[in-house]
């Protein structure tokens, strides 16, 4: 009894299919070229792309039965891999410090060191009070939430009852009116 090759499109599936396309190189050149494209703006060396794909390479392997084969590809999966692993990096890099202190006991005075009193406060908040109360109630309303009680865009549209965006439009009315009168082009209060 011979045994006849299945032509290709009916070769069943392997068992692993991520390990399977990781040993095409056209996978790993792929891999390599999207780590490019996102590194672009980062500047990042060839020798860093090749740790990206590594990487990658290395974590898929690891959490090849997490994939799914009805929800996507496996170079879609293994794309999202890769973007996982750029976006902890960049994350690593940001919470790392820009310069390490010569002296940690300064560093950690200057760290909780309260601002310096602003003598001119006062007459700063008595103007800011002038401007705002020059503005419509709803701008007024808008700006004292933002600036003064710091909240965010959706509180204040939830306390307003307006949309995220017309808060916003607002916000940016209230302090354009405000910024004429302080320079003045308005009405003075």
């Amino acid at each position: 009894m011979t045994t006849t090759a299945l032509p290709p499109t009916l070769v069943p599936p392997p068992d692993d299919p991520v390990r399977a396309a990781l040993q095409e190189p056209t996978t790993l050149e792929d891999l390599r070229r999207q780590a490019g494209a996102m590194a672009k703006n980062r500047k990042v060396s060839r020798l860093e792309i090749d740790d990206l794909v590594s990487e990658t390479v290395e974590r898929a392997l690891r959490t090849a039965a997490k994939y799914d084969p009805t929800k996507g590809s496996v170079g879609g999966w293994l794309y999202g891999v890769l973007v996982n692993i750029v976006r902890e990096q960049s994350r690593q890099a940001g919470r790392q410090g820009v310069q390490q202190p010569a002296d940690p006991k300064l560093w950690e005075q200057a760290a909780h060191a309260k601002p310096a009193a602003d003598p001119d406060l006062a007459e700063n908040r008595f103007l800011v009070e002038r401007y705002l109360s020059k503005l419509g109630q709803p701008e007024q309303a808008v700006v004292k939430m933002r600036y003064l009680e710091e909240r965010e865009y959706a509180d204040i549209a939830d306390r307003m009852r307006l949309s995220q965006v017309y808060a916003r439009v607002l916000v940016s009315r209230g302090i354009n009116t405000m910024k004429a009168f302080a320079v003045g082009k308005g009405d003075r209060p």
